[in-house]
């Protein structure tokens, strides 16, 4: 079991008696915010705060950190799809900003798109310096270009292209009333 910490990512196992042992720590001294292991390829997908994206191909062995053509190194949210043939890896940043990859990393593309999504002027977070951030990123296992991009705080999104462009789901369920936006 990988756990990604404010230290690292810890690697549990479980011993003979059932518990839970830490055994390896990777990537010590970075703030982990997401973790993901791409199914196909078994690769390590990790979005830290302040150091940016970190891939790697070897269980946690070595790590490559992938951040040209990304506007922040605080990356909040990672994840991946695949469509068709093709593997796309996705990085939500901070201020929000989504990104996607079709080379794990080694080269982003922006999906400006978000950056149009209704209420983006509502969008905050509490804590200085206030900026929000897309903190999940999920797809419709039977849609591969539908994309859910949550930014915390003030939106849940959907495109159901790819990411070129988005709606609103929460005004659109009725959770936000007129006067909330």
């Amino acid at each position: 079991l990988y756990v990604g910490t404010t230290n690292g990512i810890s690697l549990l196992k479980r011993g003979a008696d059932g518990q839970w042992k830490a055994e390896t720590q990777l990537l010590g001294g970075y703030h982990i915010c997401s973790l993901s292991i791409e199914p196909a390829t078994g690769t390590m997908l990790v979005g830290t705060h302040n150091g940016g994206f970190a891939v790697s191909t070897d269980q946690g062995a070595t790590w490559e950190f992938r951040n040209e053509g990304l506007a922040a190194t605080n990356v909040f949210s990672v994840a991946s799809s695949k469509v068709g043939d093709e593997i796309r890896v996705y990085c939500g940043i901070e201020p929000a900003h989504l990104y996607v990859s079709k080379d794990f990393g080694k080269s982003w593309t922006e999906l400006d798109g978000l950056r149009n999504a209704p209420n983006i002027d509502d969008w905050t977070f509490p804590p200085p310096p206030h900026e929000a951030h897309v903190k999940h990123i999920i797809f419709d296992p039977s849609e591969p270009e539908t994309i859910y991009a949550c930014v915390e705080q003030g939106e849940l999104l959907r495109s159901t292209d790819g990411g070129v462009t988005w709606e609103d789901m929460l005004s659109r369920a009725g959770v936000c009333d007129e006067a909330e936006g």
